[in-house]
């Protein structure tokens, strides 16, 4: 006998290897089949994983050139979008446009103008970085129109359109004294 042994139930005994043996192989042989079934399994889960990630790699794929598709179109409507409100806003100042001269001579009393101009863009006199952009402008007889068209009407256009003594100053060469009109008419 060698002297290895084991302690059961209290006492030191000699380890029999002939009896040790077969059960330690029947253990080890039980273990390799299941490691073995393990692993297949494992192998089976891994290559389904595989395939999943591919799977999700193309979906991201064509995620993403949809997303792409999408920014492309969304960039067109608005493109598309402020076009047509441009051209809206075009249309509104053309029906008014041609009001203006009429409405100068009798409402404002302006018999003959001296200068008009529609979509003006202009400078300040001291600080040529600073200008503004008028829809129409109608002058004559010591008096300055300024006409802002909008497309639709609302409340801050009224509230926030400038008073005539501040519409245009250092913009145009005039008196303080100089009346000056704002106009704001608006598409219904």
């Amino acid at each position: 006998m060698d002297t290895l042994a084991f302690k059961a139930l209290g006492e030191l005994r000699p380890l029999d290897y002939g009896v040790v043996m077969p059960m330690i192989d029947e253990r080890v042989d039980s273990l390799e089949t299941k490691f073995a079934a393990f692993m297949a399994g494992l192998d089976h889960h891994i290559a389904r994983l595989d395939q999943n990630i591919a799977r999700l790699d193309q979906n991201l794929e064509r995620l993403d050139r949809n997303y792409e598709e999408l920014k492309r179109e969304a960039r067109q409507h608005r493109l598309e979008w402020a076009q047509l409100a441009e051209r809206l806003g075009r249309f509104a100042e053309d029906i008014v446009a041609p009001n203006i001269p009429r409405l100068g001579r009798e409402v404002f009393g302006i018999p003959e103008p001296e200068f008009t101009a529609q979509r003006v863009e202009k400078r300040h006199i001291k600080n040529p970085s600073l200008f503004r952009e008028f829809d129409l402008i109608y002058a004559g007889h010591a008096k300055i129109i300024v006409v802002e068209t909008k497309a639709t009407a609302r409340v801050k256009y009224i509230v926030t359109s400038p008073t005539p003594s501040v519409i245009c100053p250092g913009i145009f060469r005039s008196s303080s004294t100089t009346p000056r009109f704002p106009f704001l008419p608006a598409w219904p």
